[in-house]
């Protein structure tokens, strides 16, 4: 019996994105910080400064729940790839177990 691992981490997660999605969130962020350091560098009004410093840190903020996102679907995927990866004789005893 042929399990297709992606499609049963898939119906799990329903509609949760997968690590890799939030991954590629994240990177996004993380390009979108450097271009406001980078702003920020150039701005020759205090405003202007004080503004991307405030987008900055939101931008971080955003940046940490994309990660603990990421960390947490990558978890319940491995879970699941190991889980499907046991032997089924040894998932079968389990279940007669209980």
């Amino acid at each position: 019996m042929h399990i297709d691992v992606d499609e049963v981490i898939d119906e799990f997660m329903e509609d949760t994105p997968r690590a890799r999605e939030w991954r590629a969130m994240r990177e996004a962020l993380e390009e979108r910080l450097k271009s406001l350091k980078l702003e920020i560098q150039g701005a020759h009004d205090i405003d202007l400064v004080v503004a991307l410093q405030r987008r900055v840190s939101q931008v971080r903020e955003q940046i940490a729940a994309l990660k603990q996102e990421e960390v947490v679907s990558q978890f319940v995927e491995d879970s699941l790839r190991v889980s499907l990866a046991r032997p089924m004789a040894i998932r079968n005893d389990e279940d007669a177990d209980e």
